[in-house]
This record gives C-alpha cells, sequence and structure tokens, in this order.
C-alpha cells in the first residue's frame, strides 16, 4: 500500500511538473511575441495626426516600458549574453545608442534629444527580442502577423482613396497622416512577402497568403506615390535577385518550373489587375513622369536645398555634429525656409523641417562619427546574416531562410529609400525597420538550443566594415568641401541690425532688434528663417518675425537691458556656399 501511495505522489507530481512547461512553453511562444506585436502597434499609434500632445510621448514612454519589459521576461536569451554583445550589428548598435545620448550634450533643446533616444531605445530593445530573445516558431508567426499589420493599413488607404481622392492628391496615407511615412512603413514589409511568397518548399497555405500580402503592400505604396519608396523597392528587388540566384533560394528542377512561375505569376497578375480595376495608370503615369522633369520639381528643388544644408551643418561640427534630434530646429540657419528654431520648440515639426534624406541630417546630427556607426550597423548586419544563409540552405530551414532574406533585402531597400525620404526619423517606420533587422538575425538560428545566431566575422572583415564605414561617414564632408569652393564665386549679403527701445506690453522697457539682409545687387532679402541670434547685456530674451510690405518676414530679437549694462546683439547669417556672415550693434 505505501507503494502504491508514492507512486501515485509521483505521478501527480509528473503531471503538475507537465503541465508547468505546457504553460511556460505557452507563455514563451505566445505571450512575448503578442507583447511584441503590442510594442510595434503603440510605436505606430505615436505618429498617428489626431494624437494630441503631449500623448505621443507618453505613448512611446509607455512603449519603452513594455519593451523593457518583455526584454526582462525574455532574460534566458536563446545564446549567451556575451556572445549576443559582440557578435554581428549587435556591438555598433549599442555604440550608436551611446552616441544619440553623448549627442544631448550639443543638442539645441533637450527634451527633443531626449524623445529621439527615446526612440533609439525602443529599437534596441525591439531588435534584442526580436534577435535573441523569441523562440523560432514565435519569430515566424510575429514576422507574419507584423505583415498582416502592414495589410491592415493598405486595405484602410485603399478605403480612403476609394472615398476621396482629392482629399490626398491622389495619394493614401492610412492612419500615418502622410504618404511618405506610409511609403517607408509599407516597403519593409514588402521583400519579407516577396520572399516568402517565392519560396517553393513552403507549404501552399503560407504561399498563397504570403502571395496575396505581396499583392496588396505593392498596391498601397503604388498609390502612396512615395518616389523614393518605389526606388527602393526596385533597389530591394535587385538585392533579393542577386542573394536569390547566389544562394539558390527558388532554385528548382526543370521539371517543375511551375513552383516558381505560379506564385511569381499570381503576384503579376494581381498587380496587373489591381491597377487596371482601379483605374490607375493615369494617377501613377503622372508621377512617374516627374522624374524626367526633377529641375522643375518643387519639391525636388526644396530637397537639394534641404540636402545642401545639412551638408553645410555637417561641415561645421564634422565630428560631434549639431546634437540628437537637432536638425527640425537649426535647419533654417542654413535652408532658410520652413520654421525658425523658436517655432520648433514651441509647437513641433512635421515633415518640412527634414532633411527629406536621413542620412545627411544623421550627419548633421551627429556628425561623420555618427554616420559612420550607422553605416557600420548595416555593413555588419547584411554580412552576418548573408554569411548564414547557405546553412539554411543545408539544413532545409527555408522559412528562416525566407524570412532572412527578405530582412536584409528590407534593409537595404530602406538605405536607398533614406535617401529621399523624411519618414524614417519618426516612430512608425525607425522602430519597424529594428524589429527587421532583429528578425534576420533571430532567423539565422539553426534551432532553439543553439548556442549562437551569428558566426563569429573574421578581424579582416571587421577592419573592412571600420574602413567602408568610415568612408561613408565622410562623403558629406566631401560635398561640403565643393560647395565651399563657390565662395570665390559669389558675393557674400551683407547684414545689418536695427536696434530701437520699445515699450513691452508689461509697461517695461525693451529693445528690439531687426536683421536684415540685402543681396551684392542692393535687393533687399528677408531674413527669417535663417538668423541666429546672441545677446550679451540682455534679460528675457525672445525671437519672433514681423511681416515685410510686399511679402517675406524679417527675423526679430527682443529683451530687456540689464541695468548698467551695455546691450550687445549679434547677428550670424550663412549663405548658399556655407560662408557666415556676421554682425553684431551695441
Amino acid at each position: 500500500m505505501p507503494e502504491t501511495t508514492s507512486s501515485q505522489t509521483t505521478s501527480s507530481r509528473s503531471k503538475r511538473s507537465s503541465r508547468h512547461h505546457q504553460r511556460t512553453s505557452v507563455v514563451e511562444k505566445y505571450l512575448a511575441g503578442v507583447l511584441l506585436l503590442v510594442v510595434l502597434l503603440a510605436s505606430g499609434l505615436a505618429e498617428m495626426p489626431w494624437i494630441p500632445n503631449p500623448w505621443p510621448v507618453r505613448i512611446l514612454q509607455g512603449t519603452l516600458l513594455g519593451a523593457l519589459f518583455i526584454v526582462i521576461a525574455v532574460a534566458t536569451f536563446q545564446e549567451r549574453f556575451q556572445t549576443m554583445l559582440l557578435r554581428g550589428p549587435t556591438p555598433w548598435m549599442l555604440a550608436l545608442t551611446a552616441w544619440h545620448f553623448y549627442g544631448i550634450l550639443n543638442a539645441p533643446d533637450s527634451k527633443w534629444a531626449l524623445a529621439r533616444c527615446l526612440l533609439i531605445l525602443i529599437g534596441l530593445s525591439v531588435y534584442i527580442i526580436a534577435g535573441f530573445g523569441l523562440k523560432s516558431d514565435t519569430i515566424r508567426w510575429v514576422a507574419t502577423a507584423a505583415i498582416g499589420i502592414g495589410v491592415a493599413q493598405s486595405l484602410f488607404g485603399f478605403a480612403q482613396f476609394g472615398q476621396d481622392q482629392s482629399a490626398s492628391r491622389g495619394a493614401i496615407f492610412a492612419s500615418f497622416g502622410n504618404h511618405e511615412s506610409l511609403g517607408s512603413f509599407l516597403l519593409i514589409l514588402i521583400p519579407p512577402a516577396i520572399a516568402l511568397a517565392l519560396q517553393p518548399r513552403l507549404d501552399f497555405t503560407t504561399r498563397l497568403y504570403s502571395q496575396i500580402a505581396a499583392v496588396v503592400l505593392v498596391g498601397a505604396l503604388l498609390i502612396a506615390r512615395t518616389r523614393s519608396a518605389w526606388i527602393g523597392l526596385v533597389a530591394g528587388a535587385i538585392m533579393m535577385a542577386v542573394l536569390a540566384a547566389k544562394e539558390g533560394h527558388i532554385r528548382i528542377d526543370r521539371n517543375r518550373k511551375h513552383d516558381l512561375v505560379g506564385p511569381a505569376a499570381v503576384v503579376a497578375a494581381g498587380l496587373i489587375v489591381f491597377v487596371i480595376i482601379g483605374e490607375l495608370i493615369p494617377l501613377l503615369g503622372e508621377r512617374a513622369t516627374t522624374f524626367q522633369f526633377l529641375k522643375d520639381d518643387t519639391s525636388f528643388i526644396d530637397r537639394l536645398n534641404q540636402w545642401r544644408g545639412a551638408v553645410l551643418a555637417t561641415a561645421e561640427r564634422p565630428f560631434t555634429g549639431w546634437g540628437t534630434g537637432s536638425w527640425p530646429i537649426v535647419q533654417s540657419w542654413w535652408t532658410h525656409t520652413a520654421d525658425e528654431p523658436f517655432t520648433v520648440t514651441r509647437v513641433g515639426t512635421g515633415h518640412s523641417n527634414l532633411a527629406h534624406n536621413v542620412w545627411v541630417q544623421t550627419a548633421a546630427e551627429l556628425g561623420v562619427t555618427g554616420l559612420a556607426l550607422y553605416a557600420g550597423l548595416f555593413i555588419s548586419l547584411m554580412y552576418s546574416v548573408i554569411q548564414r544563409l547557405p546553412d539554411m540552405s543545408e539544413r532545409n530551414h527555408h522559412h528562416r531562410k525566407a524570412l532572412a532574406m527578405g530582412a536584409v533585402c528590407a534593409v537595404f531597400a530602406s538605405i536607398v529609400d533614406g535617401l529621399g525620404s523624411p519618414a524614417h526619423v519618426f516612430p512608425g517606420v525607425l522602430i519597424q525597420l529594428w524589429f527587421w533587422m532583429g528578425v534576420g538575425v533571430g532567423s539565422c538560428r539553426e534551432h532553439d538550443v543553439a548556442p549562437e545566431a551569428l558566426l563569429p566575422s573574421k578581424p579582416v572583415m571587421h577592419i573592412t566594415t571600420c574602413v567602408i564605414a568610415a568612408v561613408i561617414g565622410c562623403i558629406p564632408l566631401a560635398f561640403s568641401f565643393r560647395l565651399n569652393q563657390g565662395q570665390a564665386r559669389i558675393k557674400p549679403p551683407t547684414v545689418e541690425i536695427v536696434a530701437q527701445t520699445i515699450k513691452r506690453p508689461d509697461g517695461r522697457q525693451g529693445v528690439q532688434a531687426v536683421a536684415v539682409v540685402t543681396n551684392p545687387d542692393g535687393k533687399d532679402r528677408t531674413s527669417a528663417p535663417g538668423i541666429e541670434w546672441a545677446a550679451t547685456g540682455l534679460t528675457n530674451v525672445s525671437q519672433s518675425a514681423i511681416d515685410v510690405d510686399g511679402g517675406g518676414v524679417r527675423s526679430v530679437l527682443t529683451g530687456i537691458p540689464q541695468p548698467g549694462v551695455q546691450p550687445v546683439i549679434y547677428a550670424k547669417w550663412r549663405d548658399e556656399t556655407g560662408r557666415i556672415i556676421t554682425t553684431h550693434n551695441p
């Protein structure tokens, strides 16, 4: 009888242990993945234009807390902590994150800098979770769900397009409120969907859903009318074709050509039917023809001005930049367009104050050091993941290989898109990109208990990555040198400060200074935005702008004189060659 009781006790303990193991596996497989999807959705929610201030920042703060909670919850990472930190793109990510925080010291507004660092921390957490915290099965369905979110956004955009095309000039924007952000967001999701759709060794259901998703996402990208994303899609497709040919991603027997031709034909036919039924040919043709007349395209001319300004800003502070998140605030000093610093810090910014090139903007904010760190990050990521693709083919890990290839192509497409898009500094796009970098790394793991996802890089590769990253980081300096050569051909304008005593609304005596800029031909040039002010002997200093007869505005500085101190006001103006004209008026 005691033996029977002991046997029953052991059996009950075994059952309880089995149930506990099942609950634990369910938590590991689903809870972390669901919470990660919530983080991705919350980052997109923070970018929605109808969310009033200060709720976007609060949403991002909660998103960071949620991401850190997931990191702690999956603290038993799928590989050794030391290996995780020292291989692949992770060291570059950590260095880049640290450099963003260092940039707070140089930033003109610490709140803006902290907000940008908040995004980087969320992105880093999402990368660690996707790359090292999730099991293989979880990575699959989370990646599939992320593509599903993009499909839902596309359907929302289709509904907008069908309801009122004139509301967005024929473009869609879904919940982003801007077609550029939507285009960059969809671009990241298209390569993984296509990689899954064209992998003949996956099951029929997975390929079918991926083909439908690819058609919907590409169709929405076409209607979004984002030219930089279109170019990025072409670059991503070329990258995928090269990898597929090299790694045999779509290699099949001659007798089974339909395994490849069928999925490709479904995607192509779906897009053709979509364009024809939607009567999109005139709309797309009108947008495509703008490539032929870029010199006359006002948006492209504005972009050139922003790029020139960012390059000149980089030349003034080449190594450290102007501080994390600083470009929307200080851009008017070089571009003389959009908003003054006081306007941006008070009411925020849209796309008009961005460089429309995330890489030159990065150079202006973080210097050539920050741009080099980004270059090293992407080079290391793509090399590390591509290095693992042959192993996946040998072990028949076709789903993981498709996700890894899709992630690499998504990153490459985003790099190209970033050359002409301002969207990569916003949470919905930035955090999505870092998530797919994590998916690329996590898909490389051979199995859940494998000690490592990425192979160690040879010293030669480390040196090569550093050299290439340094060269890429110095590219803006080469362009700035060419612009500076124009100083010998172009005469500088003159800057004059007109100061007067005024009576403030509170009855106190104040000083008002107006900057007047005159071209070499004597023509008046309205100065705002674009004057960098400084003053001594004044308190309660503020900046504003006044209208000028005939159009335009002038930059104005006001303040209260300190007793017994002679105020001195300084004004700094930068012309299109980067030349600095400084004047002062006691």
